[in-house]
């Protein structure tokens, strides 16, 4: 885990083999992944998706559809949904998805 101007981030290995970085964020309720993101892990799976998301200045960004990745941090593994969305921001990723994964560490507080 590192920290970038007082965010933390994580690097995850996505489908076991493109690696991810990815920003712990606190007040996410879903995991976001920019498009440009989505197109570098070379991924075509895109699934349609009617949700509407707000960032947490009011944003709106829009919805391109969501993706299932398999997603390792460390020696632990899970699936995670992401909803990718145009925006230049970075992958952001929700505690919940973290709890239970065997990513708890990731999350100390929470």
């Amino acid at each position: 885990m590192q920290n970038i101007k007082d965010q933390q981030y994580v690097t995850l290995l996505v489908n076991s083999k493109h690696k991810m970085e990815a920003k712990l964020d606190t007040g996410a309720q879903v995991n976001v992944m920019p498009q440009r993101q989505y197109q570098k892990l070379g991924l075509n799976d895109l699934q349609p998706s009617v949700t509407n998301l707000r960032g947490y200045g009011g944003d709106k960004p829009k919805v391109l559809g969501k993706c299932a990745l398999a997603c390792q941090y460390k020696d632990r593994c899970c699936n995670l949904e992401f909803y990718v969305i145009d925006t230049d921001a970075p992958v952001a990723l929700k505690p919940q998805s973290m709890r239970g994964n065997g990513f708890s560490k990731i999350y100390p507080n929470s």
